[in-house]
Protein backbone atom coordinates (compact mmCIF):
# COMPACT_ATOMS: atom_id res chain seq x y z
CA UNK A 1 0.00 0.00 0.00
CA UNK A 2 1.36 3.54 -0.90
CA UNK A 3 1.28 6.19 1.03
CA UNK A 4 -0.61 7.94 -0.83
CA UNK A 5 -3.47 5.42 -0.45
CA UNK A 6 -3.31 4.90 3.55
CA UNK A 7 -4.83 7.71 6.13
CA UNK A 8 -2.03 10.05 7.39
CA UNK A 9 -1.05 9.98 10.82
CA UNK A 10 -2.56 13.52 12.55
CA UNK A 11 -0.76 16.61 11.67
CA UNK A 12 0.39 15.19 8.32
CA UNK A 13 -0.87 16.38 5.30
CA UNK A 14 0.50 15.46 1.75
CA UNK A 15 1.10 18.59 -0.63
CA UNK A 16 0.10 18.59 -4.42
CA UNK A 17 3.96 18.47 -4.83
CA UNK A 18 4.02 14.69 -3.70
CA UNK A 19 5.95 16.04 -0.39
CA UNK A 20 4.50 15.61 3.27
CA UNK A 21 4.25 18.82 6.10
CA UNK A 22 4.74 18.00 9.34
CA UNK A 23 2.83 20.26 12.27
CA UNK A 24 3.40 20.42 15.52
CA UNK A 25 1.63 22.82 18.09
CA UNK A 26 3.60 24.41 20.60
CA UNK A 27 3.04 24.44 24.37
CA UNK A 28 2.74 28.09 23.99
CA UNK A 29 -0.27 27.85 21.69
CA UNK A 30 2.20 28.59 18.18
CA UNK A 31 2.45 26.15 15.61
CA UNK A 32 5.55 24.51 14.13
CA UNK A 33 5.95 23.03 10.65
CA UNK A 34 8.31 21.23 8.27
CA UNK A 35 8.39 19.86 5.04
CA UNK A 36 10.02 16.90 3.97
CA UNK A 37 9.88 14.35 0.67
CA UNK A 38 8.94 11.36 2.59
CA UNK A 39 6.18 10.22 5.11
CA UNK A 40 8.94 8.69 7.28
CA UNK A 41 10.74 12.11 7.81
CA UNK A 42 7.92 14.28 8.47
CA UNK A 43 7.07 11.43 11.17
CA UNK A 44 10.52 11.15 12.67
CA UNK A 45 10.51 15.38 13.02
CA UNK A 46 7.12 15.57 13.94
CA UNK A 47 7.84 12.65 16.99
CA UNK A 48 11.22 14.72 17.69
CA UNK A 49 9.06 18.50 17.88
CA UNK A 50 6.52 16.49 20.39
CA UNK A 51 8.95 15.34 22.59
CA UNK A 52 11.20 19.10 22.63
CA UNK A 53 7.76 20.18 23.42
CA UNK A 54 6.81 18.50 26.53
CA UNK A 55 10.33 19.64 27.67
CA UNK A 56 8.72 23.14 27.37
CA UNK A 57 11.43 24.15 25.00
CA UNK A 58 14.43 22.54 26.49
CA UNK A 59 17.23 21.92 23.48
CA UNK A 60 17.98 18.36 25.60
CA UNK A 61 15.84 15.18 23.92
CA UNK A 62 15.07 12.47 25.57
CA UNK A 63 17.65 9.28 24.94
CA UNK A 64 14.54 7.31 23.83
CA UNK A 65 13.65 9.70 21.41
CA UNK A 66 13.03 8.12 17.78
CA UNK A 67 16.20 6.03 16.09
CA UNK A 68 14.36 6.06 12.98
CA UNK A 69 15.28 9.78 12.62
CA UNK A 70 17.34 10.82 9.64
CA UNK A 71 20.11 12.39 8.88
CA UNK A 72 17.91 14.90 6.18
CA UNK A 73 15.51 15.36 8.94
CA UNK A 74 17.82 16.17 11.41
CA UNK A 75 19.88 18.74 9.14
CA UNK A 76 16.23 20.17 8.57
CA UNK A 77 15.06 20.73 12.41
CA UNK A 78 18.85 21.87 12.75
CA UNK A 79 19.30 24.40 10.19
CA UNK A 80 16.23 25.69 11.25
CA UNK A 81 17.08 26.76 14.48
CA UNK A 82 20.56 28.15 13.31
CA UNK A 83 22.05 30.63 11.12
CA UNK A 84 25.44 31.53 9.44
CA UNK A 85 26.05 34.62 7.99
CA UNK A 86 24.92 34.90 3.92
CA UNK A 87 27.88 33.66 2.01
CA UNK A 88 28.44 30.57 4.73
CA UNK A 89 24.84 29.48 4.15
CA UNK A 90 25.16 29.56 0.32
CA UNK A 91 28.09 27.49 0.78
CA UNK A 92 26.53 24.84 3.33
CA UNK A 93 23.04 24.80 1.48
CA UNK A 94 24.99 23.98 -1.87
CA UNK A 95 27.27 21.09 0.06
CA UNK A 96 24.36 19.53 1.73
CA UNK A 97 22.16 19.54 -1.40
CA UNK A 98 24.34 17.98 -4.20
CA UNK A 99 27.23 15.81 -1.71
CA UNK A 100 25.51 15.23 1.08
CA UNK A 101 22.15 14.63 0.82
CA UNK A 102 22.08 12.14 -2.35
CA UNK A 103 24.83 9.70 -0.12
CA UNK A 104 23.74 9.97 3.68
CA UNK A 105 20.37 12.00 3.82
CA UNK A 106 18.21 8.73 3.99
CA UNK A 107 20.38 7.35 6.48
CA UNK A 108 19.40 7.22 10.15
CA UNK A 109 21.68 9.02 12.40
CA UNK A 110 22.71 5.89 14.06
CA UNK A 111 23.29 4.38 10.91
CA UNK A 112 26.17 6.89 10.37
CA UNK A 113 29.62 5.00 11.41
CA UNK A 114 33.04 6.30 11.09
CA UNK A 115 33.99 3.74 8.38
CA UNK A 116 30.89 4.79 6.81
CA UNK A 117 31.87 8.20 6.00
CA UNK A 118 35.73 6.98 5.05
CA UNK A 119 33.79 5.25 2.18
CA UNK A 120 31.67 8.59 1.57
CA UNK A 121 35.11 10.69 1.23
CA UNK A 122 36.62 8.16 -0.70
CA UNK A 123 33.68 8.56 -3.54
CA UNK A 124 33.86 12.29 -3.13
CA UNK A 125 37.52 12.14 -3.90
CA UNK A 126 36.94 9.76 -6.67
CA UNK A 127 34.79 12.88 -7.95
CA UNK A 128 37.91 15.12 -8.10
CA UNK A 129 36.65 17.32 -4.75
CA UNK A 130 39.42 18.99 -3.44
CA UNK A 131 40.62 18.17 -0.09
CA UNK A 132 39.96 21.56 1.38
CA UNK A 133 36.21 21.10 -0.04
CA UNK A 134 36.07 18.04 1.98
CA UNK A 135 37.66 19.65 5.02
CA UNK A 136 34.97 22.35 5.08
CA UNK A 137 31.98 19.98 4.21
CA UNK A 138 32.94 17.60 6.95
CA UNK A 139 33.19 20.58 9.38
CA UNK A 140 29.75 21.30 8.92
CA UNK A 141 28.82 17.64 9.04
CA UNK A 142 30.57 17.34 12.41
CA UNK A 143 28.80 20.64 13.75
CA UNK A 144 24.97 19.04 13.05
CA UNK A 145 26.29 15.56 14.53
CA UNK A 146 27.57 17.50 17.34
CA UNK A 147 24.16 18.69 18.42
CA UNK A 148 22.58 15.63 17.65
CA UNK A 149 25.39 14.13 20.66
CA UNK A 150 24.28 17.19 23.25
CA UNK A 151 20.64 16.15 22.79
CA UNK A 152 21.19 12.23 23.39
CA UNK A 153 20.18 11.47 19.76
CA UNK A 154 23.06 9.26 18.98
CA UNK A 155 25.94 8.32 21.30
CA UNK A 156 28.86 9.93 19.99
CA UNK A 157 30.09 11.83 16.56
CA UNK A 158 31.23 9.78 13.88
CA UNK A 159 33.34 11.79 11.97
CA UNK A 160 35.15 11.75 15.10
CA UNK A 161 35.76 8.13 14.66
CA UNK A 162 37.05 8.37 11.18
CA UNK A 163 40.62 6.84 9.93
CA UNK A 164 41.69 9.68 7.96
CA UNK A 165 39.79 12.93 7.61
CA UNK A 166 41.42 15.12 5.04
CA UNK A 167 43.53 18.16 5.64
CA UNK A 168 42.81 21.69 4.68
CA UNK A 169 44.82 23.19 1.92
CA UNK A 170 45.50 26.19 0.60
CA UNK A 171 44.11 25.99 -2.57
CA UNK A 172 42.19 28.86 -3.98
CA UNK A 173 43.52 31.18 -0.77
CA UNK A 174 47.25 31.54 -0.99
CA UNK A 175 48.61 34.97 -1.26
CA UNK A 176 50.38 35.78 -5.23
CA UNK A 177 54.07 36.79 -5.07
CA UNK A 178 54.09 40.57 -6.93
CA UNK A 179 55.69 38.43 -9.98
CA UNK A 180 52.50 36.34 -10.44
CA UNK A 181 50.16 39.38 -10.25
CA UNK A 182 52.33 40.65 -12.94
CA UNK A 183 51.42 38.05 -15.00
CA UNK A 184 47.91 37.87 -14.29
CA UNK A 185 47.34 41.85 -15.14
CA UNK A 186 49.63 41.16 -18.36
CA UNK A 187 47.25 37.98 -19.16
CA UNK A 188 44.17 40.30 -18.49
CA UNK A 189 41.85 42.91 -20.72
CA UNK A 190 40.12 45.63 -19.11
CA UNK A 191 38.09 46.42 -17.10
CA UNK A 192 39.05 42.96 -15.36
CA UNK A 193 42.82 44.49 -15.32
CA UNK A 194 41.58 47.58 -13.39
CA UNK A 195 39.65 45.33 -10.36
CA UNK A 196 42.22 42.95 -10.31
CA UNK A 197 45.05 45.99 -9.31
CA UNK A 198 42.27 47.70 -7.12
CA UNK A 199 41.45 44.26 -5.23
CA UNK A 200 45.36 43.49 -4.95
CA UNK A 201 46.11 46.74 -3.67
CA UNK A 202 43.39 47.74 -1.85
CA UNK A 203 42.44 44.09 -0.07
CA UNK A 204 38.32 45.00 -0.97
CA UNK A 205 36.73 41.78 -1.18
CA UNK A 206 34.93 40.59 -4.44
CA UNK A 207 31.24 41.91 -3.53
CA UNK A 208 32.67 45.30 -2.46
CA UNK A 209 34.57 45.79 -5.45
CA UNK A 210 31.63 44.33 -7.27
CA UNK A 211 29.44 47.03 -5.45
CA UNK A 212 31.70 49.68 -5.66
CA UNK A 213 29.56 53.37 -6.08
CA UNK A 214 31.31 56.15 -8.51
CA UNK A 215 30.52 58.60 -5.35
CA UNK A 216 32.49 56.28 -2.81
CA UNK A 217 36.24 57.05 -4.61
CA UNK A 218 37.66 60.49 -3.90
CA UNK A 219 40.71 60.33 -6.71
CA UNK A 220 41.94 63.93 -5.78
CA UNK A 221 42.41 62.70 -1.90
CA UNK A 222 43.26 58.90 -3.25
CA UNK A 223 41.22 57.00 -0.98
CA UNK A 224 37.91 55.45 -1.34
CA UNK A 225 34.70 53.83 1.33
CA UNK A 226 33.57 50.89 1.19
CA UNK A 227 29.58 51.20 2.18
CA UNK A 228 28.21 48.08 -0.06
CA UNK A 229 29.02 45.26 -1.39
CA UNK A 230 27.52 43.19 -4.05
CA UNK A 231 26.17 39.49 -4.98
CA UNK A 232 23.62 37.49 -7.66
CA UNK A 233 21.93 36.09 -4.46
CA UNK A 234 21.95 38.77 -1.97
CA UNK A 235 21.70 41.79 -4.12
CA UNK A 236 23.24 45.06 -3.24
CA UNK A 237 23.71 44.94 1.18
CA UNK A 238 26.19 46.59 3.59
CA UNK A 239 29.93 45.52 3.77
CA UNK A 240 30.52 41.92 5.98
CA UNK A 241 30.49 42.70 9.53
CA UNK A 242 28.86 45.83 8.55
CA UNK A 243 32.38 47.80 8.51
CA UNK A 244 31.80 50.89 6.48
CA UNK A 245 35.68 51.72 5.91
CA UNK A 246 37.57 54.37 4.45
CA UNK A 247 40.92 52.78 2.53
CA UNK A 248 43.94 54.87 0.81
CA UNK A 249 44.48 54.18 -2.89
CA UNK A 250 48.14 53.89 -4.39
CA UNK A 251 48.72 56.07 -7.42
CA UNK A 252 48.28 52.95 -10.14
CA UNK A 253 45.16 52.36 -8.58
CA UNK A 254 44.49 56.16 -8.80
CA UNK A 255 45.28 55.87 -12.10
CA UNK A 256 43.24 52.70 -13.52
CA UNK A 257 39.85 54.22 -11.29
CA UNK A 258 40.31 57.75 -13.49
CA UNK A 259 38.71 56.94 -16.81
CA UNK A 260 35.99 54.93 -14.68
CA UNK A 261 34.85 57.16 -12.81
CA UNK A 262 35.48 60.43 -14.04
CA UNK A 263 32.17 62.20 -15.81
CA UNK A 264 29.87 59.08 -14.82
CA UNK A 265 27.27 59.84 -12.51
CA UNK A 266 27.77 59.12 -8.49
CA UNK A 267 24.90 56.23 -8.25
CA UNK A 268 26.44 54.65 -10.87
CA UNK A 269 28.64 51.25 -10.36
CA UNK A 270 32.69 51.31 -11.00
CA UNK A 271 32.75 48.10 -12.74
CA UNK A 272 28.99 47.57 -14.36
CA UNK A 273 27.68 45.66 -17.07
CA UNK A 274 27.03 47.31 -20.31
CA UNK A 275 23.07 46.85 -18.19
CA UNK A 276 24.60 49.13 -15.73
CA UNK A 277 23.93 46.01 -13.14
CA UNK A 278 27.72 45.53 -11.22
CA UNK A 279 29.64 42.37 -12.47
CA UNK A 280 28.39 38.84 -11.62
CA UNK A 281 31.21 36.96 -9.83
CA UNK A 282 30.67 33.33 -11.52
CA UNK A 283 30.84 35.40 -14.91
CA UNK A 284 33.93 37.09 -14.43
CA UNK A 285 35.34 34.30 -13.05
CA UNK A 286 34.93 31.61 -15.69
CA UNK A 287 35.37 34.23 -18.66
CA UNK A 288 37.75 36.45 -17.57
CA UNK A 289 39.69 35.01 -14.43
CA UNK A 290 40.21 31.54 -15.09
CA UNK A 291 41.75 32.08 -18.87
CA UNK A 292 44.17 34.95 -16.98
CA UNK A 293 45.58 32.20 -14.46
CA UNK A 294 45.76 29.70 -17.15
CA UNK A 295 47.83 31.76 -19.35
CA UNK A 296 49.94 33.17 -16.82
CA UNK A 297 50.83 29.46 -16.38
CA UNK A 298 51.01 29.74 -12.04
CA UNK A 299 52.62 26.83 -9.86
CA UNK A 300 49.89 25.33 -8.08
CA UNK A 301 47.61 26.11 -5.97
CA UNK A 302 45.88 27.68 -8.69
CA UNK A 303 44.94 30.71 -7.11
CA UNK A 304 41.12 32.36 -6.97
CA UNK A 305 39.55 35.66 -7.14
CA UNK A 306 39.65 36.26 -3.18
CA UNK A 307 43.20 35.24 -3.69
CA UNK A 308 43.86 39.03 -4.12
CA UNK A 309 43.03 40.03 -0.74
CA UNK A 310 45.15 37.37 0.58
CA UNK A 311 48.07 38.76 -1.47
CA UNK A 312 47.11 42.46 -0.14
CA UNK A 313 47.23 41.55 3.30
CA UNK A 314 50.32 40.22 2.95
CA UNK A 315 52.40 42.91 0.87
CA UNK A 316 50.60 45.34 3.22
CA UNK A 317 51.97 42.94 6.40
CA UNK A 318 55.27 43.14 4.71
CA UNK A 319 55.54 47.01 4.20
CA UNK A 320 55.20 47.33 8.14
CA UNK A 321 51.31 48.25 9.11
CA UNK A 322 50.04 46.73 12.40
CA UNK A 323 47.80 43.80 12.67
CA UNK A 324 45.09 46.66 13.83
CA UNK A 325 45.82 48.56 11.05
CA UNK A 326 45.44 45.71 8.92
CA UNK A 327 42.34 44.73 10.85
CA UNK A 328 40.38 48.17 10.05
CA UNK A 329 41.58 48.43 6.53
CA UNK A 330 40.24 45.17 5.27
CA UNK A 331 37.23 44.70 7.29
CA UNK A 332 37.54 42.23 9.56
CA UNK A 333 35.09 41.83 12.65
CA UNK A 334 36.45 44.34 15.88
CA UNK A 335 37.19 42.93 19.21
CA UNK A 336 34.95 45.35 20.68
CA UNK A 337 31.92 43.62 19.07
CA UNK A 338 29.54 46.84 19.26
CA UNK A 339 31.69 48.82 16.95
CA UNK A 340 30.46 49.50 13.01
CA UNK A 341 32.71 52.17 11.73
CA UNK A 342 35.71 52.19 11.33
CA UNK A 343 37.41 55.39 10.50
CA UNK A 344 41.27 54.89 9.30
CA UNK A 345 43.43 58.00 10.05
CA UNK A 346 45.69 59.58 7.66
CA UNK A 347 48.71 57.87 8.86
CA UNK A 348 47.48 54.48 8.18
CA UNK A 349 45.98 55.20 4.86
CA UNK A 350 49.61 57.00 3.91
CA UNK A 351 51.14 53.78 5.35
CA UNK A 352 49.04 51.68 3.33
CA UNK A 353 49.18 53.79 -0.07
CA UNK A 354 53.46 53.53 -0.41
CA UNK A 355 52.83 49.54 0.62
CA UNK A 356 51.80 49.45 -3.04
CA UNK A 357 54.23 52.29 -4.76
Amino acid sequence: MTSSSRKLPAGIEQLPSGTYRATVHTALGGRSRQTFATLDEAQAWQGLEKIRNKRKGSRRIHPNAPGKLSLSAWWADVTQRTAHEGSTNDTYASYWRCHVKPALGPLTLRDLTGPGLDLWVGDLKAKGLADSTISRMLGMLSGVLTIAVKEHMIDANPVMAMNAKPKPTATDIRALSRTEFERILAASTEPYRSLWLLLAFTGLRWAEGAGLLVRNVNLDEAWLKVTQSSSRRHGVKPPKNRKIRTVGLSPDVVKVLTPLVVGRGGSEFVFAQPSGEPLDYHNTRKRAWAPAVATACLSDPQPGIHSLRHSAATWMGESGMSSTELRDVLGHASIVTTEKYTHSNSATLDRMRKAFE
